[in-house]
């Protein structure tokens, strides 16, 4: 019974993979067919999406630098159609977001935390010069500023450099700091407000987050706990940093931008 059992998980996951792969075959082929030559790259956000009923976010690139903006217009509308084919077919919706190349590049120079928390987490399905790759690597390396790895990466260094630690720990302390204030601060922008200064983030958070049950209050503290500690240590009310506070603060900053993170993929700016 169990063998039966597992034998029908196995067989039910293999259709879901086969639709899936229909899938993104008719959407590439629907895109690629007129519009390869200013298409740039095509990926998916969270791809384990794809083997569900739940919607599916699609990042169109369009190289503008070759692009007329009345082919960029009839190729946003044929994806739409495209969308509703896809739809009625397989009772997947797919939601297209349609990038500029010239301003996605803007929002990699500004280490836009949103924009590498994307990257971290897509799916290619057409990278032909190998645009999205690279990017992954550097998340994945700890090379951007305000994400997870990056203070990993960081806190890595500290055990490695003993010699300067009181220095290092200043670091790291101003690194979680700057962290969670661009994790903030990208998920805010995310949903359509305009970021406050750091010192009022944590009130922002609370009204348009908490309130509406979209945030547990926890997180706020977080925030709150990481920006306290911070402000103390820069007004000289706290000479030195102390290691286990800083264990505790990474591990909070760990768990608050992982949720901004969710927050940014819920946001619903995202649907066409």
């Amino acid at each position: 019974m169990a063998k039966a059992k597992q034998t029908g998980k196995k067989s039910k996951n293999s259709r879901k993979t086969k639709v899936s792969m229909n899938i993104i075959k008719e959407l590439l082929d629907g895109l690629l067919k007129k519009y390869s030559d200013i298409v740039k790259a095509i990926w998916v956000i969270s791809p384990k999406d794809l083997l569900s009923k739940k919607p599916s976010i699609v990042v169109v690139l369009i190289d503008d630098t070759k692009a007329k903006e009345k082919d960029i217009k009839q190729l946003e509308v044929d994806a739409i159609q495209l969308s509703e084919k896809l739809e009625q077919k397989y009772e997947k919706k797919i939601y297209f977001d349609f990038e500029l190349l010239t301003h996605y590049f803007e929002k990699v120079m500004q280490d836009r935390i949103d924009t590498f928390i994307e990257i971290k987490h897509a799916l290619a399905l057409y990278d032909p010069t190998g645009f999205l790759r690279p990017l992954q690597l550097l998340v994945e390396k700890g090379k951007i500023l305000g994400t997870k790895e990056s203070i990993l990466r960081l806190i890595i260094n500290v055990k490695s450099r003993m010699k300067d630690i009181s220095k290092i720990k200043v670091e790291a302390l101003a690194k979680i700091y700057e962290a969670v204030i661009d994790a903030a601060e990208a998920a805010l922008i995310a949903w359509g407000y305009a970021a406050l200064t750091p010192k009022y983030i944590a009130v922002q958070l609370d009204r348009i987050f908490v309130k509406k049950h979209k945030l547990s209050k926890r997180f706020v503290d977080y925030y709150k706990a990481i920006y306290d500690y911070y402000k103390q240590y820069e007004h000289d009310k706290i000479k030195v940093v102390d290691g286990a506070k800083l264990d505790e603060l990474i591990k909070k900053a760990d768990a608050f931008i992982d949720r901004m993170k969710e927050l940014i993929e819920e946001a619903p700016h995202r649907q066409v």
